[in-house]
């Protein structure tokens, strides 16, 4: 099982530096896409990307943030995922409290035919 997080940021430099390295430690690999930040939060994430080979950048535009654009990422990358693994809409300034990849593992296997990659 592996755990697949979109993660898609504006204006937020202060805190994504942090929660992506925090997510390294479940995510099995992390896309990432800026729509439009002017605080130095892009730059920040091309810095993470090229010391943290799980961090993908998969575009930078200042288009206006709706659910599609997660949709979008997640149509043009779900080839990389296998039956049985699991994708996590990750917000910019989100912490958990545990860890995604232990609860996972703990959801049963009849739970776990419902969700589709």
């Amino acid at each position: 099982m592996k755990i697949f997080s979109i993660c898609c940021v504006r204006g937020e430099n202060d805190i994504v530096g942090e929660t992506l390295k925090a997510a390294l430690d479940w995510s099995d690999q992390i896309f990432v896409f800026d729509n439009g930040s002017t605080d130095g939060t892009w730059e920040t994430l091309q810095d993470l990307a090229k010391c943290y080979p799980k961090i993908e950048l998969v575009g930078h535009d200042d288009r206006t943030f709706t659910d599609e654009l997660c949709g979008e990422i997640f149509e043009a990358r779900r080839y990389v995922a296998s039956p049985g693994d699991w994708w996590c809409r990750l917000d910019a300034d989100e912490f958990f409290i545990d860890d995604p990849a232990q609860f996972l593992r703990n959801v049963p296997q009849m739970a776990s035919s419902f969700r589709r990659h």
